[in-house]
């Protein structure tokens, strides 16, 4: 039986925050998750985000104080996670949790130590929400970064940069990673594709939302994940 540690990263999400713990306490769990604890990271928010938090009863809250960018808060997050597996999820509400199943059933099946989700191909853009492709450069930007890493590492995988990841504790306690915001994650798969850990890509669900919405991801921090890819490979 295994303990689910589920990470969320949060930073000026007093709109979502709420509503995606409710989603994530309903969430359907395999039999084999016994136990799940949550932690959020409260990243620097200077919204009610932390005032929001206080009054939620069965989670664990981490303030940091300035932003550490995401990836700082997922590294606070691992480092204080105590179960078998650790699942990362946004504090937004891009993503279902109802897709807790597939995302675990690739390490509970014994296949993986690592899975990552799969949008569908129509809403994958890394710089713009959308449920179209309106925008064909950063459609095509992440199509090409998708390809370039594949290339690097002889991998197939679709889309490195979904949030919705998953890792066994022994993944993230033992890969050391370099970077500190949105670029950490897929340099986590970078250095998991190198050392030859089993990584699995199953398809999720995905409600994109636009930068007004409170979307932050930037056309700079896709450049960044082209350099840490190419760091990962050749340098690292």
């Amino acid at each position: 039986m295994k303990k689910l540690s589920i990470i969320i990263s949060a930073y000026n999400e007093a709109r979502t925050i709420r509503r995606v713990l409710d989603a994530v306490r309903k969430a359907p769990l395999p039999p084999e998750i016994q136990e799940r604890e949550i932690i959020v990271i409260n990243n620097g928010s200077s919204d009610e985000t932390a005032d929001i938090l206080s009054h939620e009863q069965d989670i664990s809250v981490i303030t940091l104080q300035p932003n550490r960018g995401k990836g700082g808060a997922l590294k606070v997050g691992f480092a204080n996670a105590t179960g078998d597996i650790v699942l990362v999820q946004d504090a937004d509400l891009e993503y279902d949790p109802e897709d807790y199943p597939v995302l675990l059933g690739p390490i509970l099946s014994g296949k993986a130590e690592a899975v990552l989700g799969k949008r569908p191909l129509a809403d994958v853009s890394l710089f713009h929400g959308r449920h179209q492709v309106r925008h064909i450069a950063p459609f095509v930007g992440n199509r090409l970064i998708n390809r370039f890493i594949n290339v690097l590492y002889g991998n197939a995988c679709k889309d490195y940069a979904c949030a919705y990841k998953v890792f066994t504790k022994r993944v993230v306690q033992t890969v050391p990673v370099r970077s500190n915001g949105f670029d950490y994650e897929v340099e986590l798969l970078c250095r998991i594709m190198r050392r030859g850990i089993p990584l699995a890509e199953v398809p999720v669900r995905y409600q994109p939302r636009s930068y007004e919405e409170g979307k932050k991801i930037r056309a700079a921090d896709g450049l960044r994940i082209v350099w840490v890819a190419v760091r990962s490979r050749f340098f690292d």
